[in-house]
């Protein structure tokens, strides 16, 4: 390990994602009518990851890359959000939407912060939220 994985190995990283899912829902007709290109896209059956799980409905996602702070992660998947957002609102209307946050908390836990105009934006689109920490601290202490 050199110096830069070191400090990498004990980096705070936060995702923020946009899941859209339904039983009756076409992840390809999201794609162009957004005109968004998501990280992930899954049809119902299709196995999750690496696992002998397999999804129960279809879906959608996309991702920010990995940030420090769960607002800069927000602020980055609104703002890539924000020019096809008309879309984004017809074409969700019907399915369920998530707002997942992901902290891999290395260092320590941080604290996690959701602007108003954060949780309004999130709220049109009627997205629940669901925060996933992971303490790796711990494994680092060894």
């Amino acid at each position: 390990m050199n110096f830069g994985d070191n400090i990498r190995a004990n980096t705070n990283e936060i995702v923020a994602e946009l899941n859209v899912t339904g039983r009756v829902f076409d992840p390809d007709a999201l794609t162009r009518g957004t005109q968004l290109h998501p990280t992930k896209k899954w049809l119902a059956g299709d196995l999750i990851g690496r696992s002998s799980r397999r999804y129960e409905h279809n879906g959608w996602s996309i991702a920010t890359p990995k940030r420090l702070e769960v607002e800069d992660a927000l602020d980055e998947l609104l703002s890539t959000l924000e020019e096809h957002w008309d879309e984004l609102l017809g074409a969700t209307r019907e399915q369920q939407v998530e707002l997942s946050i992901v902290v891999y908390a290395r260092s320590f836990v941080p604290g996690i912060q959701i602007r108003a105009d954060q949780l309004r934006r999130f709220a049109e689109l009627n997205a629940s939220i669901d925060v996933d920490l992971y303490d790796l601290a711990r494994e680092n202490d060894g």
